[in-house]
Order: C-alpha cells, then sequence, then structure tokens
C-alpha cells in the first residue's frame, strides 16, 4: 500500500448544520501498513475527512485504489452524540493491538475443525495464553506423518484472528544462497512490525537441522539458514521491553508454531529456551479420537455417513458402526481416515453413473457405510507402507481353525498375545506385566508362519512383516539404521504385531572373532530396541525360527522373548486333523476318504507344509489319470506319500552331508 497515491483517498465533503463540530477524534487500526499510510497523511487526513459524520466505536470505511481500509473510533469529543469532522478536528492515529481470543471460544472454535486432539488443543492454548505478556512464544507440533500437524498449526493461527506469517520451504529455497536469509529476515521484519501474529514454519527440520541428523550433509547454506533463523528470534526476544510494548502495555507477541515429523532431526540449539521453548506430540490417534477425527472429516466434506437403516449419528460414541470402525482402523490417521473417505465416495458416484453427484437428501449428500466399509478393507494406513523391507500385510485368510495339530499352542497364544494387545489389564490385575516379545519356534514346514497370520487375522491388527535377512545391508550401519526403523514403523502402527521372520538371521549367537563385529553390533542394536517397547507403543515382537539353538542367549531372557512357545512334532491325530481339512473341497473317492486314518498313521514324521504338498500332489496324479472327472483314489495319495518320503529323504541326506 506504500506505493499508492495519497491524494486518492475520497475526500467527505456533506457538511450538515444540525451537527456539532468533532474536536478531536483518535481512530485505531490493526493494520501496520494502514497505520504508517494514515501517519503520513497527518493533517491532510482532516482535510479528506471533511464533513464525515461519526460516533463513538464506530468503523470508518475509507476508498483507497477501490481497496476499501477499515480504521475504528477509539475516542472521540464531544462524547456520547453524532457530530461530523472539520479543518480544525485534531485526529490521532493508533496501533489496535489485537488480543488472543478468550480460551474457552478459542479451543471450541479449533475443536469443530480439528477433532480427536482435545487434550492436545488445551495445552497448546493454555501455553499461549499464559505467555503471551512475552515479546516471543515458540511451540514445535511433532508426530507421524499424516496425524494433521499443519492443518492444527493452520487451523489454530486462522481461529485466533491475528495476523499470519508463514515461512513457506519451496518458496524460500527456490532463491540463491545469500538472498535466502535476506528473505527469512525480512519476513521475521514483516511479523515484528504487525505484531502479535502467528509465524508459521512447516517442516521446522528443513530450516533447522540438527547437526548430528546430517553428519556430512550439513552444508553452507543449512548452517547459513539455521543461524539466520536464530538471530531474528534472538533479536526479538532480547529487545529492550520498553521499547517492543507500547505506552499502552498493548501486547505485541510473536507466537511461533512450527511442525516436524522427527523432534531429533530439529537443531538443539532452535529447541532451547527462549527460542522454542515447548515441544508437544500429535500422536497416533486412539480408538475414539478416529471417530471424532472422522466426524469432522465427514462433515468438512458436507458428507453424512449412511447404513441404510435411516438411523442418525451413527458415528456416536459406543454405537455399534463406532466399533466396527475402531476394529477396523488400528493406526489411521487423519490422512488416512480423509483418503478413505475420497475414495469411497468416489467409487459410489461412479456406482451411481445416472446421479453424478452421488446419492443426496435433505440433509445433503450421503456416504454409504458399506461402500465406506469395504474400502477400508481395501486400504493399508500409511504407517506401515513406507519402507520397502517391510510388509504391511501377510496375513491372507489364515483363522485359527484352518490349523491342525496345533489346539494347545493355539490357546496359549491366544492367552498370551491376543490378551495382551487388547486387554493388557488383565495381566497387571494378577500384578504381573504383558508379554513384550513370543518366540515361536519348530522344525522347517511345521506352520509357524501360519500361525502368526491367523494371530492378525484373528485379532484384527496390524501385521507388520519383515524378513530379517533383507534388513541386512553391506552398507556400515545401515542395518542398525533399518532395525531402529523397523521399530519405529511398529510403534506408528500400533496397536499392532511386528513379525521378525528368520530371526536367526540378526540374532545369531556372538563369537569371539574379530570378523563377526558386524554381527555383534546388530544384534546390540536389536536388543536395545526391544527393551524399550514398552516406552514405545502398544506392540508385540513375535520372531519366528527353525534354528532356535542359533540365537544368542541375550535374545531368550524375560523381558525381550517373554514366552517361547515350540510348535511340537504332529502325532496321527494332528495328521489326521490337517488331512480332513486339507481334503475337505477335494473330490475323494469314499474308500480314499476312509483310507484318510491309515495315511495319517503312515506318514510319521510329516508336517503341516508336507501334508498340505501330498494332498496337492495326489490332485496332479488324478488330473494325469483323468482331467475331466477324475475323483482322487486310494493310489493317488499313496503314490503321492510315497513322492513327499523320497523328497524329505534326499533333504535329510544332503543336510548330513553339509
Amino acid at each position: 500500500m506504500f506505493g499508492f497515491d495519497l491524494s486518492l483517498v475520497e475526500p467527505y465533503y456533506k457538511f450538515s448544520e444540525t451537527l456539532q463540530e468533532c474536536k478531536s477524534i483518535t481512530l485505531q487500526t490493526t493494520d501496520n501498513g494502514i497505520y504508517k499510510v494514515l501517519q503520513n497523511l497527518g493533517s491532510t487526513l482532516a482535510t479528506l475527512l471533511c464533513g464525515k459524520e461519526v460516533e463513538l466505536k464506530q468503523t470508518l470505511e475509507l476508498t483507497w485504489f477501490q481497496n476499501k481500509i477499515k480504521v475504528r473510533i477509539k475516542n472521540i469529543e464531544p462524547v456520547g452524540i453524532k457530530c461530523q469532522i472539520t479543518n480544525q478536528t485534531t485526529i490521532k492515529i493508533e496501533r489496535d493491538f489485537l488480543l488472543l481470543p478468550k480460551k474457552e471460544k478459542w479451543i471450541e472454535e479449533i475443536n469443530n475443525n480439528f477433532g480427536g486432539y482435545g487434550q492436545q488443543i488445551e495445552e497448546i492454548i493454555e501455553k499461549l495464553h499464559c505467555y503471551q505478556d512475552l515479546p516471543f512464544v515458540g511451540l514445535l507440533l511433532h508426530g507421524s506423518s499424516g496425524t494433521g500437524k499443519t492443518y492444527l498449526m493452520d487451523t489454530i493461527a486462522k481461529a485466533s484472528g491475528l495476523p499470519i506469517f508463514k515461512l513457506d520451504l519451496s518458496e524460500t529455497f527456490k532463491r540463491e544462497k545469500g538472498q535466502v536469509e535476506k528473505y527469512i529476515a525480512s519476513i521475521f521484519l514483516k511479523a515484528k512490525e504487525n505484531s502479535p501474529c502467528f509465524f508459521l514454519i512447516d517442516q521446522m527440520e528443513a530450516f533447522a537441522p540438527c547437526y548430528e541428523s546430517s553428519n556430512s550433509s550439513f552444508s553452507d547454506l543449512d548452517r547459513a539458514v539455521l543461524y539466520t533463523l536464530i538471530e531474528s528470534i534472538d533479536e526479538i526476544t532480547n529487545v529492550n521491553s520498553l521499547e517492543y510494548f507500547s505506552e499502552q502495555n498493548e501486547q505485541k507477541t510473536i507466537y511461533l508454531l512450527a511442525t516436524t515429523e522427527y523432534p531429533q532431526s530439529v537443531s538443539k540449539e532452535i529447541r532451547e529456551c527462549g527460542r522454542i521453548d515447548f515441544e508437544i506430540e500429535i500422536q497416533i490417534p486412539q480408538p475414539q479420537q478416529r471417530i471424532e477425527i472422522l466426524n469432522c472429516i465427514v462433515k468438512s466434506m458436507g458428507l453424512r455417513l449412511h447404513n441404510n437403516q435411516n438411523e442418525d449419528n451413527i458415528l456416536e460414541t459406543n454405537s455399534n458402526t463406532s466399533q466396527k470402525i475402531i476394529e477396523k482402523t488400528h493406526s489411521f490417521v487423519g490422512s488416512d481416515l480423509k483418503t478413505v473417505c475420497d475414495l469411497s465416495y468416489q467409487k459410489q458416484i461412479l456406482q451411481n453413473k445416472e446421479n453424478t453427484q452421488g446419492n443426496k437428501n435433505e440433509n445433503g449428500k450421503i456416504l454409504n457405510l458399506t461402500t465406506f466399509l469395504n474400502q477400508l478393507e481395501e486400504y493399508i494406513p500409511s504407517s506401515v507402507q513406507n519402507c520397502e523391507w517391510i510388509s504391511p500385510s501377510i496375513s491372507g485368510d489364515t483363522k485359527f481353525d484352518d490349523l491342525g495339530g496345533m489346539d494347545s499352542v493355539i490357546q496359549t497364544l491366544k492367552t498370551a498375545v491376543l490378551t495382551s494387545l487388547k486387554s493388557p489389564e488383565k495381566f497387571y490385575q494378577m500384578g504381573i506385566e504383558a508379554p513384550r516379545g513370543v518366540l515361536i519356534y519348530g522344525k522347517p514346514g511345521s506352520g509357524k508362519t501360519k500361525l502368526v497370520q491367523a494371530i492378525a487375522n484373528e485379532s484384527s491388527l496390524n501385521l507388520v512383516s519383515v524378513k530379517c535377512s533383507e534388513i541386512l545391508s553391506k552398507v556400515l550401519g545401515r542395518s542398525e539404521e533399518r532395525i531402529s526403523q523397523v521399530f519405529l514403523q511398529a510403534s506408528a502402527a500400533s496397536p499392532c504385531i511386528l513379525f521378525l521372520d528368520h530371526i536367526e538371521t540378526i540374532a545369531a549367537k556372538r563369537k569371539k572373532d574379530s570378523s563377526e563385529q558386524v554381527a555383534d553390533r546388530i544384534l546390540t542394536c536389536l536388543l536395545t530396541e526391544m527393551d524399550g517397547i514398552s516406552k514405545r507403543g502398544n506392540f508385540l515382537v513375535v520372531g519366528v525360527t527353525d534354528r532356535v539353538q542359533a540365537l544368542d542367549e541375550a535374545i531368550l531372557r524375560p523381558g525381550r522373548f517373554d514366552l517361547h512357545i515350540k510348535i511340537p512334532d504332529l502325532d496321527s491325530k494332528g495328521r489326521l486333523e490337517i488331512l480332513l481339512k486339507k481334503t475337505k473341497k477335494m473330490p475323494l473317492e469314499k474308500k480314499a476318504k476312509e483310507y484318510l486314518d491309515k495315511l495319517a498313521k503312515d506318514t510319521d514324521g510329516f508336517s503341516g507344509a508336507d501334508i498340505e504338498s501330498m494332498c496337492k500332489e495326489a490332485a496332479y496324479f488324478c488330473m494325469r489319470r483323468d482331467l475331466k472327472n477324475g475323483f482322487i483314489s486310494i493310489d493317488d495319495l499313496e503314490k503321492a506319500k510315497q513322492k513327499i518320503q523320497y523328497l524329505k529323504h534326499k533333504i535329510e541326506k544332503k543336510e548330513l552331508k553339509n
């Protein structure tokens, strides 16, 4: 506005003989730019406003290049009557420094737009109000990607009604070195001139990276940006209070809100007292928080979740619909729920081509609950889909009922695993801690992996599956970094099961040979991560191995793998149970069905995988004999049994040689 011609303010020349002359008037504006313009006008302003009718607390509008400049009348003389400005009127200009809204009203407005985090919002607003007498207040919001840190930061600032200044990442770093620092300093200067105001920085780690996290990648530009940021903040916090606050003791605080996914990657220099004093975590939402977040998302999209039963408020606390959604959204964050809403509504529109706007009623657009729940089944939450060596789901359709010969093992797992994740308080009632790790071991093909799949399915929990051999890397330190990342992912996806397949790969016995130092470091990292499970989230580590004797003793002690479960060799009863399950949908001759009991007794030493392979081989023999209408005969079963026995003998012979 400073480039405008001051003479272009439209004057008033409409005098009224019935109104008294205004002797003096004090005008207020919240905008620093307008304040400076009006100050520069000086006595000319009275001439321009000549004839204007005014009264106390009225808001005046000045037209300037078709822009409306609003100023508020703070004081007027004579008081209590309407009067008019003349050439003799004394006009004073003041900055009207905005105050923060009342806590209750501010919190309510934020909660209406950002659900699920009432406690964190109250904490943030409480701190902003408590320290509003200081020239600078800094808060760092941190948490997993997608939890809504940036949206919350923007919502808090907008709901305050104060001016907002933002340090944009792309806008800042598109400049050359030297210009970047000047740009940052200029934004802080504008914020200082227009304080009280909010100053927002998204992805704080890009502006203030930590030396330790950056290592050799900490460039001269990074260092220059960091120190510019520190100097700009210190210039505000160290300024003399008499200079900073006006004569009327008005607050001119700059409220800095910053976000980061990893607080440890933000410089310690910027996180010290006087700069960013407070750090608040925006955690992965808990069950009821997810329902509150979903409510806000649905409302913001102008939708209404409908269950075809004409029930209102189906997202109310403890409703059947809420419980269904809670069970299907473990570890979901706000961005995941928003994506599912978008995808399900798009799918619904495609299913209703005759109405491209989707279903509507008098209350607005409808999102079908069935479509929404089906989309939830297909969607993998962002917390478990970011690592290439981590499989978000391997659970398939395996249930406990599909497993044969494991009744005692299944019962043990139901008590230890499902109870520890879903009802840990039951362990505390018994005066013990819930297990943090379960080791499942047994011969190859005994069904260890299928057992873990069944656990995940029966519990409706996320299964973070890791092939331990893929964690290993030739790059120094990369393996340890991946182990830490695996546990971070499990923490973000909690409640979940962290499945470490072939755990002996990263937890082998330590040796005295110096060549094994890398393996020792990997094991030490794993032990450290397992010791910190209780502090990191609600997840259970399930390790699987067929070489338990190769594991280091340290990993086996209580507190790490509290529960050791051996998959026993199948007896004839267990083998028969598996045979009946595997042949249930297969076309067997009547005599072949009766033969299964004898076959179970004749297959001593067969594992579950061996029996499954034998059933498949029998089907292949039948198809080669009669492709069209064949039924599996006793002869097919016998041939399949002999083939599997031969293959097992060959493998065992090879292992003995090695």
